[in-house]
């Protein structure tokens, strides 16, 4: 249906999508312009968590390890890992887990005494200050791991410890006898 009037001639839906046409265009722009816009605030949010967290600038932890041994073990299933733990850097470090390409399972674990017994007891990580030192010892907390026949006094195995901020530190333990 044509309707002529003063301001010109055409049908309602000439006029119906006169007006519709810039909405689409408008939305597809308001589209267009969100994604840059959230991508930015999503890492200015994230680069103010970063910087509250205070790790922002402060120089990272420096891990030593040193004094790796490995007792001789005494029974056929487990045996004990000990390392020396030294953090010289200005942040603090936590050792988060350790593997050995040799030994299947190495677990960081404490000493719990209760009622005179002692046992091990998985520990979800090892938290190293600035400036600290940190010795295993079989009354504090050590690896435990698996045994392996293979496992004879003077024998060498690698083990990577693995830090959360550090990344991975490569040590070497020794294998001991007892009280050796």
């Amino acid at each position: 249906m044509k309707h002529d009037t003063a301001g010109g001639a055409g049908t309602d839906s000439d006029r119906a999508a006169a007006w519709a046409a810039p909405v689409p265009r408008a939305a597809t722009r308001l589209r267009g312009a969100l994604v840059p816009v959230t991508a930015v605030a999503t890492a200015l949010f994230a680069l103010v968590l970063y910087a509250s967290s205070g790790a922002a600038g402060a120089p990272p932890a420096r891990i030593e390890v040193s004094g790796g041994r490995v007792l001789v073990p005494s029974n056929p299933e487990t045996t004990s890992a000990y390392f020396d733990l030294r953090n010289t850097g200005a942040s603090a470090d936590t050792l988060v887990s350790v593997t050995s390409p040799r030994l299947r399972r190495v677990t960081i674990a404490r000493t719990v005494v209760t009622g005179g017994a002692g046992r091990m007891e998985p520990v979800d990580g090892l938290y190293l200050p600035p400036g600290g030192r940190f010795g295993m010892t079989a009354s504090t907390t050590d690896l435990m791991v698996t045994a392996d026949p293979a496992l004879t006094a003077g024998r060498t195995v690698d083990f990577d410890l693995h830090f959360a901020g550090s990344g991975t530190v490569r040590a070497r333990a020794v294998v001991v006898p007892l009280g050796g």
